[in-house]
């Protein structure tokens, strides 16, 4: 990895709510495989301010979640930015969260996030059979990118 500071990776959602848990999942999986030390997986509920801290000490910070959008089972990849301006919210989301980082510690490092669409989010705590098929493509892609950094 050639990436500058630690990479952060951050899977969120509600596992009690079917393909919403996505993101945990995958940060699970990410947690039992990825061996190096600049690498910190997360696995949260919700984006929340009081990560602008951690996120500011990183040089990237992958976002994994869910999506409504889409196909089911269709994974995208999108740089993120920061906001124009952060807010300081319960819930977050991606950009506000860098934006906070920017404002509050004076850097927001690269972002990517990932996302893969679901298609029941009712309450359920197994994912779907399109979101639970697009697991290991997707881990298979933030494994490929932490190779690049």
């Amino acid at each position: 990895m050639s990436c500058g500071g630690k990479i952060l990776i951050l899977g969120y959602g509600n596992p009690l709510r079917g393909d919403d848990g996505f993101g945990c999942e995958v940060a699970r999986r990410l947690a039992a495989s990825v061996q190096d030390p600049r690498v910190e997986v997360r696995e949260l509920h919700q984006l929340t301010p009081e990560l602008a801290d951690p996120v500011s000490q990183a040089g990237h910070v992958i976002f994994i979640d869910a999506a409504r959008e889409g196909e089911p089972g269709e994974i995208r990849r999108a740089v993120i930015e920061p906001a124009a301006t952060g807010s300081f919210t319960h819930h977050m989301t991606p950009a506000t969260l860098l934006a906070c980082s920017r404002e509050l510690y004076g850097h927001a490092p690269a972002a990517t996030q990932f996302t893969a669409a679901g298609s029941a989010f009712g309450y359920a705590t197994n994912l779907s059979e399109p979101s639970a098929a697009a697991l290991p493509d997707l881990c298979r892609q933030v494994l490929s990118l932490l190779q690049e950094l």
